[in-house]
């Protein structure tokens, strides 16, 4: 294991947020840069304790999204591996925004692999790329 902390320093992991999306084109296909702009935080939820052992903590958030949407999520810490899980389930009933959720890295990389149902693509991690 290593001693080296995944979220930045002063940063929260795991906050979600909500963001407006209004593309210029293409409904549910195109998310504009300028999203970044227009999101606000979704809250906090309230946690529970669901199981402690020795070798294992589930946490449980029920987490109210906005009026109409709400999100419930696991949060699974095991000792054996070092790692945590994240189970999340979302009821979500809004129309133009969309969610996301943050967990602000401090690593240093000029660019960021995401897997997709077909492969893999890779984007920069900075927005000049000239």
């Amino acid at each position: 294991m290593s001693s080296h902390e995944a979220v930045a320093p002063d940063q929260l992991g795991n906050v979600f947020k909500i963001f407006e999306d209004i593309p210029t084109a293409w409904d549910a296909w195109d998310v504009e840069v300028y999203h970044l702009e227009k999101g606000w935080d979704a809250g906090v939820g309230l946690a529970a304790v669901e199981e402690a052992g020795p070798l294992r903590v589930v946490i449980g958030v029920k987490h109210p999204l906005t009026a109409a949407s709400t999100l419930e999520q696991r949060i699974i810490i095991t000792a054996a591996d070092g790692k945590i899980e994240f189970e999340t389930k979302v009821d979500w009933h809004e129309n133009r925004v969309f969610l996301k959720v943050e967990f602000p890295l401090n690593v240093n990389c000029d660019y960021a692999t995401y897997e997709t149902q077909f492969g893999y693509i890779q984007r920069p991690t900075h927005y000049n790329t000239s």
